[in-house]
């Protein structure tokens, strides 16, 4: 249930908070969509029998500010510190609430990268460039256009624009980092900018007078939490979450995360979402829409009806719990939604009312109970009077 406050059904309370959002990690077995920028092309996996012979990556002098960097790596910030507090929006709104974000990566562990499309569709020729000795390029990233320059954890890969026989763009670059610099030969280029799980493609051209480039990502951040009843706290090892790309109908769905947990910062392209809060193992299940804006990063917190609850098969009130048990809890409906074998397992169960059925050597017993809004308790079946062995599931 998601639900106001002050009511029995629960709602989703979203707080939107201009800034930005960082972090960065390995890929996940699964592609999502991209909200890009500019025009997407969807790009192939690297083809590394086909890689072009380039100068590797080196020291290449003063870069912004006078600060240096070697290619492939971080470009210092003015200041000196890409952990300062930076706003990613050049004017924030005066609506959108809260500071700047921190760009100081999320103690809350990182998030994996999208890995590359595995088809691509070339982009009509352009002008061709005079060939000439390799450019000193800067390449950059935003969240927003005109934003601040994101200053680390991006994923950048740089492509041929000509396919090979096989359809596949040929890799130029791979480099991680912030602002990079990264000696090109004159021409032109596909760029794609990866940042947790937003991504824009853009082509580029490398020239005498073309010598860098900066990516607009139109990308925010998702906060999530959960709680039970108006505010009770969760603990975050029985707590998490799942991020879906929204659609017309539940088919429609990509999932962009399936284990997000509290308090972490996902960094995503801009638009709508379905989270889904799992408290526990069994159905206690809370789902939400929510929107996440270029630039912002948005608080979510969803609102549980669940408890907590031991279950024991004893002889007597208060007695021993007798071990050996194999459980079964159902719906008023039927449904099985636990089944366990222990002397006193705990589950987490959504409001309303249950039978708890245990079954201990060939006498199967049960005993009815219900579940309030985080009253968590030990749900007692006496062994006595066993219904028939028929009925155990």
């Amino acid at each position: 249930m998601i639900r106001r406050r002050g009511r029995r059904r629960g709602l989703v309370a979203a707080t939107v908070v201009a800034a930005a959002v960082l972090l960065a990690v390995p890929a996940p077995p699964f592609a999502i969509p991209a909200f890009a920028q500019d025009a997407g092309v969807p790009l192939p996996p690297p083809n590394p029998a086909r890689l072009p012979a380039l100068p590797e990556a080196e020291l290449i002098g003063p870069t912004l500010d006078g600060f240096s960097a070697i290619a492939g790596g971080d470009l210092p910030l003015p200041g000196g510190d890409p952990a300062l507090p930076l706003n990613f929006l050049p004017n924030p709104q005066p609506d959108g609430g809260g500071g700047p974000l921190n760009l100081v990566p999320n103690p809350g562990g990182p998030l994996d990268l999208l890995p590359l499309p595995n088809a691509a569709t070339p982009p009509e020729a352009g002008p061709s460039v005079a060939a000439g000795p390799p450019v000193d390029f800067l390449l950059t990233a935003t969240m927003v256009e005109g934003g601040t320059v994101i200053p680390s954890d991006i994923r950048w890969w740089i492509f041929g624009e000509n396919p090979g026989r096989d359809g596949t763009l040929p890799l130029v670059r791979e480099i991680e980092g912030g602002a990079v610099r990264v000696l090109l030969s004159p021409g032109f280029y596909l760029v794609q900018a990866v940042y947790g799980r937003a991504t824009a493609t853009t082509r580029i051209e490398v020239g005498p007078t073309s010598r860098d480039e900066t990516i607009a990502l139109n990308a925010g951040g998702l906060r999530l939490r959960a709680v039970i009843g108006d505010e009770l706290p969760i603990p975050p090892a029985d707590l998490r979450f799942e991020v879906l790309m929204a659609g017309e109908n539940a088919g429609d769905r990509t999932v962009v995360t399936e284990n997000a947990g509290p308090d972490q910062i996902i960094r995503l392209s801009a638009g709508p979402y379905q989270v889904i809060s799992y408290y526990g193992e069994t159905n206690a299940i809370v789902r939400a829409d929510v929107t996440v804006t270029a630039g912002q990063l948005t608080d979510v917190t969803l609102y549980h009806q669940a408890a907590r609850v031991t279950l024991k098969l004893v002889t007597s009130r208060g007695g021993e719990a007798l071990a050996n048990t194999a459980w079964s809890v159902v719906t008023e409906g039927g449904e099985i939604v636990f089944d366990s074998v222990g002397a006193f397992p705990t589950l987490v169960l959504a409001t309303g009312n249950y039978t708890a059925i245990a079954k201990h050597g060939d006498d199967v017993f049960e005993s009815p109970f219900t579940v309030g809004a985080g009253l968590n308790r030990d749900v007692e079946v006496l062994a006595e009077n066993p219904v028939q062995a028929a009925v155990a599931p």
